[in-house]
């Protein structure tokens, strides 16, 4: 299998540079085995999952050795959920169109979906399993798809609530099981010989100041979008691949943003979901959303290259 990892965090303005290639910019590499590429020729490519996690509420903790821990919580408000989902339905159009302009035999799955084995797992799915079409699929509370991770050293960033969006009227196949996902997507992969290809975008839209809390988060709290990414490639070999990036995170502004507020000032469960943040990020949604979607066709377009090298 192949497994990519990404966390970026770009302005629009560097994004309107077409000439920008992420791999130079930031030392990607991006190596597959000829196996893998053997297997891309011959066989078809499926998206088999294509979701997008958008953190609603984080929370900073600050958890350096030798200081006390200082907690600030900030929630994100502002955004036109259906124009989220309608760039979301945009974002995987462009995947889907980039690798077939690659070369690639892009399917839409539905033969793989018909399959016996695909069938078997549709009439009596697992508890974490997502198998069959999304139809008009709504945003739904995610997984928390980041729970922690150390930026910058001091700074811990922890997603308390999220959305998953997932693009409509799509063919999925994919499990949220970690202990079985291997075998979930390789038994059917080898059976129908079968290119898998899972892509898992998470976006944020906070750093958080060191040693700063509650009563000065108006300057504690930065916005600035980012977006971590986990590719998955299942080939029907077993073959596997690796692309990173070395010179991540990349820290910029918040250009689509109104300020930071109280949410007793304004709308503390703006997504209808459960929060106890006490402050909010208000964000301008046709900004916000222009930008994220520059940044991942970027993403998209680079992986995409990435592939269409080693296939020559």
């Amino acid at each position: 299998m192949f497994f990519l990892t990404l966390v970026l965090a770009i302005t629009t303005s560097a994004l309107l540079a077409q000439s920008t290639n992420f791999s130079e910019k930031h030392k990607g590499k991006f190596k597959m085995p000829g196996a893998s590429v053997k297997s891309l020729k011959k066989n078809p490519l499926f998206v088999n999952s294509y979701r997008v996690y958008q953190a609603t509420t984080m929370k900073n903790s600050n958890v350096k050795h030798g200081e006390a821990a200082v907690h600030a919580e900030v929630a994100l408000t502002g955004i036109d959920k259906a124009a989220y989902q309608k760039v979301v339905n945009e974002l995987h159009n462009d995947l889907i169109q980039k690798l077939k302009n690659a070369g690639l035999n892009v399917t839409n799955g539905e033969a793989f979906m018909n399959s016996p084995l695909v069938q078997k797992k549709k009439e009596n799915p697992g508890k974490k399993d997502d198998v069959g079409n999304t139809g008009m699929a709504e945003p739904i509370p995610g997984k928390n798809a980041i729970k922690d991770g150390a930026w910058h050293g001091y700074r811990v960033l922890f997603v308390t609530r999220d959305l998953l969006f997932k693009p409509q009227n799509t063919n999925v196949f994919t499990t949220e099981n970690i202990i079985k996902i291997g075998n979930f997507l390789q038994k059917p992969s080898t059976k129908e010989s079968t290119n898998l290809l899972s892509v898992t975008y998470t976006v944020t839209y906070a750093s958080f100041d060191k040693g700063r809390g509650y009563k000065k988060i108006n300057i504690a709290v930065n916005p600035v979008l980012a977006v971590a990414v986990n590719i998955t490639l299942v080939t029907p070999n077993g073959a596997f691949n690796k692309v990173y990036y070395e010179k991540l995170p990349v820290w910029l502004t918040g250009d689509w943003t109104e300020g930071v507020y109280k949410t007793a000032d304004r709308n503390g469960e703006f997504w209808g979901l459960s929060n106890s943040a006490d402050f909010e990020i208000n964000a301008r949604s046709d900004e916000y959303l222009a930008e994220l979607k520059k940044t991942i066709e970027a993403i998209q377009a680079d992986f995409v290259n990435g592939i269409a090298a080693a296939l020559k």
